[in-house]
């Protein structure tokens, strides 16, 4: 039913279009935001709210070709988290499926959702009037926390920023992306903040996993003892391993970014090897075809070659 419909028009509180417009925009246009309340239109007509985070959708080629839109639960209208009444913001905090605190303008601990106990260790009880940056956020990031909760204190909302907790349980050190607004009284008057948390630990080791293995190889792919390159769609070379260093005399900065065929391949074998080229992108892989390929000094070199098509993380050849 939801497939194929637009989002806003169909899902979104009427008025409430324009600003999850706006949202949608910014993530489509590189933006990513953080923990906007959205009020979703259900099928019965009633209001439904949700904290919406929106980031880009890239394509292999770093493209952008839609957004992903993560939504949290609320419960409770935003009017209970701005009413001043501590049993209202506590209900309001463990409505929302994420870690989340409250600081007075001291920079007390005034309220703390389960997930934040469980991330950080530590339940509610135990933090309570505890300062949040001095107990639980790591020494060499604690002066920049404290310019974020200043500046939200002042009306300055923070978006996404980056920083380390300390848990509790077994020491751990937990990456995680804090964002924040002010809390403010029944006359409007800036009380303390709120803060999300989002955590991001085993996402960062996933990266640092994936950029192990890419220089892993990246080493291999340079080291290996036969020629091996890779160009782009457009027939320009990317990578160019010692062995090719060593056969042709052409130093991978002098290759990089120029086409294969017009500079590297000897006239002979031009249209042969543009044709090899053309039905690699085709998808259609080839094995041992014969390449003169042209040396720095003007000498010719006979090499084998096979090579099949690279495709992006979306599955289009790259």
């Amino acid at each position: 039913e939801a497939l194929g419909r637009s989002l806003v028009e169909a899902f979104v509180f009427p008025d409430a279009r324009p600003s999850a417009d706006r949202i949608v925009k910014l993530a489509l246009s590189g933006q990513e935001v953080a923990n906007s309340e959205v009020p979703l239109l259900t099928r019965r007509g009633k209001k439904h709210w949700i904290l919406l985070t929106t980031t880009t959708r890239r394509g292999g080629d770093g493209a952008v070709i839609g957004a992903v839109c993560v939504g949290s639960n609320l419960r409770l209208t935003p009017s209970a988290s701005n009413s001043g009444a501590d049993s209202d913001i506590s209900l309001v905090l463990e409505a929302v499926n994420a870690a989340v605190f409250v600081v007075d303008a001291d920079g007390l601990i005034t309220d703390w959702s389960s997930k934040a106990a469980e991330l950080f260790g530590a339940p509610c009880g135990e933090v309570v009037g505890r300062q949040l940056v001095e107990d639980f956020i790591v020494p060499e990031h604690q002066k920049r926390v404290h310019a974020v909760l200043s500046q939200t204190l002042q009306g300055v909302e923070t978006q996404n920023f980056e920083l380390s907790l300390q848990s509790r349980t077994g020491g751990r050190q937990i990456h995680a992306m804090l964002s924040t607004r002010a809390r403010t009284n029944n006359s409007g008057e800036v009380v303390g903040v709120v803060g999300i948390l989002q955590d991001v630990t085993n996402l960062q080791q996933a990266m640092s996993d994936i950029s192990r293995v890419t220089d892993d190889f990246t080493e291999l792919f340079d080291v290996a003892n036969m020629p091996i390159f890779s160009l782009t769609a457009e027939g320009c070379v990317m990578e160019w391993n010692q062995k090719l260093v060593k056969l042709t005399g052409w130093t991978k900065e002098e290759v990089q970014g120029r086409p294969l065929v017009k500079h590297f391949v000897t006239d002979q074998s031009k249209s042969e090897v543009d044709a090899v080229l053309a039905n690699i992108l085709a998808g259609k892989g080839t094995s041992d075809f014969a390449v003169q390929m042209l040396g720095k000094d003007g000498r010719r070199s006979e090499m084998l070659f096979s090579a099949t098509t690279r495709r992006g993380t979306n599955g289009e050849v790259s």
